[in-house]
């Protein structure tokens, strides 16, 4: 089996200084940040199946960071 994995249709390449890691079949974002948003996608290869392809989506996240209101 052959796995590609791209962002926004550019290949996603694993390295040390990037937060994208790939372990096995999973693709793994740590410490997503607002540049990581965009459309993912996995194209597989295996002697039964060409080309298949799924797509996902990151969508933002906010957070409120202000402190809780006291009592």
């Amino acid at each position: 089996m052959h796995l590609c994995r791209y962002k926004n249709s550019r290949r996603i390449v694993e390295n040390s200084e990037s937060n994208i890691l790939i372990v096995g079949s999973s693709l793994i974002i740590e410490n997503a940040q607002e540049d990581d948003a965009g459309e993912y996608m996995c194209t597989v290869d295996t002697p039964f199946v060409t080309g298949y392809t799924d797509i996902g989506r990151i969508f933002r996240l906010n957070r409120d960071l202000s402190p809780p209101e006291s009592c």
